[in-house]
C-alpha cells in the first residue's frame, strides 16, 4: 500500500503508512511512479518486528529498498524506517 500510494502521488495515505510522520520529503518521492515495478521482495523476522527488501525497477534505474515494519499498540503493521539506495 506505501509504494502504490507514493507511485500514484498520495503522500498522505502514504504517510499513514508510517509509524511517525516526517518532517521532510519520503525517500521514495521522486524515484518512485506509476511505472515502478517490484522485481523481488525478501521478508524476514520474527513476531512483531520483520524487514522487508524490496528491489525495484524505475524509469531512472535499478534500486534496492528497505523497510523495518512494526506492530502498533493497536495491532497495526506500521513502517518504522525505511531506506531507498540506487544500484
Amino acid at each position: 500500500m506505501y509504494l502504490g500510494a507514493i507511485g500514484r502521488g498520495d503522500r498522505e495515505t502514504a504517510i499513514a503508512e508510517l509509524s511517525a510522520r516526517p518532517s521532510g520529503p519520503l525517500p521514495e518521492e521522486g524515484v518512485v511512479d506509476g511505472d515502478t515495478q517490484i522485481r523481488t521482495i525478501d521478508v524476514h523476522g520474527t513476531g512483531d518486528v520483520v524487514t522487508v527488501d524490496v528491489d525495484l525497477k524505475t524509469a531512472s534505474g535499478a534500486y534496492a529498498a528497505q523497510y523495518t515494519v512494526d506492530r502498533s499498540a493497536t495491532g497495526a503493521a506500521l513502517i518504522a524506517s525505511h531506506s531507498i539506495v540506487k544500484i
